[in-house]
């Protein structure tokens, strides 16, 4: 996986690099101001701005269906209910925040998706909120996510702890 230093580019570059990448990209440390401003830093900044957001509605998943959960509490409150069990370990929370507070914290990664969409289509030019995709709020615990799944492009970013990504790049031979 090709790693890149964000700082090292303005924000225009760094869309045309993320727009050419045959292979997925892993960017380092984008909070220069020269790529753009990313005001969570941590996830005690993340706790600090919106740890009082309702994620009213927020799905819990675990591993099938019936581990499925929906409940309301503060942001701040999940990860202690992971702790104490009253929310089980392997749950995590996938949630739409474009209509909360915490998508404006999310604004600068929107910009820079909405530059690379561009890149991929002009067409995008006539639907700007399309092109800065959908903000999601994914959180959980150690070994918590989604089974392996495909979708289109998609930058994510990682606030606090460690992610993994299983990938499967490759070529699909389209010939007839």
């Amino acid at each position: 996986m090709r790693q890149l230093h964000a700082g090292d580019y303005d924000a225009d570059s760094l869309a045309q690099l993320l727009h050419e990448a045959s292979v997925p990209v892993m960017l380092r440390h984008p909070v220069s101001p020269s790529a753009f401003s990313w005001r969570l830093q941590s996830m005690a900044s993340l706790l600090a701005l919106h740890g009082d957001d309702s994620i009213e509605g927020g799905v819990y998943r675990g591993f099938t269906e019936q581990d499925r959960v929906d409940v309301s509490l503060p942001l701040r409150g999940f990860f202690p209910a992971l702790r104490n069990g009253s929310v089980p370990a392997e749950s995590y929370l996938f949630l739409d925040v474009s209509e909360m507070a915490l998508a404006g914290s999310s604004r600068p990664l929107g910009d820079l998706y909405g530059r690379v969409s561009l890149l991929r289509d002009r067409g995008y030019a006539y639907a700007p909120a399309a092109a800065r995709g959908r903000p999601v709020l994914s959180a959980g615990g150690w070994g918590s996510g989604r089974p392996f799944h495909s979708h289109g492009p998609a930058l994510n970013a990682l606030v606090a702890g460690a992610r993994v990504f299983l990938l499967f790049v490759g070529v699909v031979d389209a010939r007839l």
